[in-house]
C-alpha cells in the first residue's frame, strides 16, 4: 500500500500506480488501460460502454481507445510493460472495437454508392487496430476501408493500391515511434502512384505535432491529422469532391 501511495507522487514510478492502484485515475483512458493490464477485460468494457452511453462512437475512438494504444506503445518504449504485455492491450483493444455499436452513425445522403479506401498501418498491429476504428467510423458514411496486414513490405502495399485502383490511402501511425516508417512508406506511394490522395493519421497528439506533420507532408502526404474525426473528416472531404475518380461499388 505504501509503495502505491509513494508511487502515486513519482513520475518515474507512475506504472505501479497506474497497474496497482484502486482508485479511479482522472481520465477514462486511464482507467481502461489500468484495467486491461490488470487482465481485467470485463471491468474495461465496463468503463467503455459507461462512457459511450454518452458519447458517439468517434468520441470513444478518440478519447478512450486510441489513448490507450499510444499508452502502451508509449510504455513499451520505456521499458515499463513488455511486448507481450502490448500485444495483450492491443488485442484487448481489437475487441473492445468490435463491441462498440457503430450503427447509430447517421448515412450520408449524398453518397448513393460505396467507395473504396486503402488503409496501410504504418508499423504495427496497433496502427491496423487504429484503421479499424476509422473503418467503422466511415463504414455507415459510404465508404469501405481495407486494411493491409502490419509489417508487410512497402512495395506491397503500393502493389496492393495499384491493383485495386483505390484514389485515397490512409496510413495509420501511433506513436511513439513508427515515424520513420510513416514517412517511408508515403516517399513510396507518392513515388508509385503520384494521382493518389495520401491521409496520415498520427493518432494522439505528441508535443512535437507541428515538426511531425511538416515532416510527413514533406514526405508526400497531403493530409495529416492527430484525431480520428480529423481523418474522417479528410476521406469524406475527398470522397466528395473525386468521387468521379474513385472506383465505386454498388450500395
Amino acid at each position: 500500500m505504501c509503495l502505491v501511495v509513494f508511487a502515486k507522487y513519482v513520475p518515474e514510478l507512475e506504472f505501479i500506480w497506474i497497474v496497482m492502484g484502486d482508485t479511479p485515475v482522472f481520465s477514462p483512458d486511464v482507467v481502461v488501460y489500468q484495467r486491461l493490464l490488470a487482465a481485467d477485460q470485463d471491468e474495461a468494457s465496463d468503463e467503455v460502454e459507461r462512457y459511450a452511453a454518452e458519447r458517439s462512437p468517434e468520441q470513444v475512438y478518440d478519447e478512450v481507445l486510441l489513448p490507450v494504444l499510444f499508452h502502451a506503445a508509449r510504455d513499451h518504449s520505456r521499458g515499463r510493460i513488455d511486448a507481450d504485455e502490448e500485444r495483450a492491450v492491443v488485442a484487448a483493444v481489437r475487441e473492445l472495437v468490435d463491441e462498440l455499436d457503430t450503427s447509430a452513425a447517421a448515412p450520408s445522403a449524398g453518397m448513393l454508392e460505396r467507395i473504396a479506401v486503402f488503409g496501410c498501418p504504418a508499423r504495427s498491429e496497433a496502427d491496423a487496430v487504429a484503421l479499424l476504428m476509422l473503418r467503422d467510423t466511415l463504414a455507415p458514411l459510404g465508404v469501405d476501408v481495407e486494411i493491409a496486414a502490419p509489417g508487410q513490405l512497402s512495395a506491397e502495399s503500393v502493389q496492393q493500391v495499384r491493383e485495386r485502383g483505390v484514389g485515397v490511402v490512409v496510413v495509420a501511425s501511433v506513436p511513439p515511434g513508427g515515424l520513420a516508417q510513416a514517412r517511408y512508406l508515403c516517399k513510396r506511394l507518392r513515388a508509385g502512384l503520384p494521382e493518389i490522395r495520401i491521409i496520415v493519421g498520427r493518432w494522439s497528439s505528441p508535443e512535437d505535432a507541428a515538426e511531425i506533420r511538416a515532416a510527413l507532408i514533406a514526405a508526400g502526404a497531403d493530409t495529416v491529422g492527430t484525431q480520428l474525426l480529423e481523418i474522417r473528416d479528410a476521406v469524406l472531404e475527398v470522397a466528395r469532391t473525386q468521387s468521379g475518380v474513385m472506383p465505386r461499388r454498388a450500395a
